[in-house]
């Protein structure tokens, strides 16, 4: 009972933090060529950033895998989903 209340707390306490930080975007290297374009430090911060804001706002490790999956398999499938 004891560690499900302070559970509650510590995920209240993290979401009232996390309200009130800014998302920013990665900073995207300049490449010179499309070869360079396929580097992970250029691939990497350009997926995130093309990433909706409510998906990279997620908390823990498994609704942010939940709703990734969900939004790559709406752009797969060409599905509407109201995000």
């Amino acid at each position: 009972m004891i560690l499900q209340l302070l559970r509650l707390m510590r995920q209240q306490l993290l979401a009232s933090v996390f309200d009130h930080l800014p998302l920013t975007d990665y900073v995207v290297p300049r490449t010179l060529s499309k070869f360079g374009e396929r580097a992970f430090p250029y691939a990497d911060p350009a997926a995130w950033n093309r990433l909706p804001d409510h998906i990279r706002h997620q908390f823990t490790p498994a609704t942010f895998r939940r709703h990734l999956k969900t939004f790559l398999f709406a752009v797969v499938f060409n599905t509407t989903w109201n995000f």
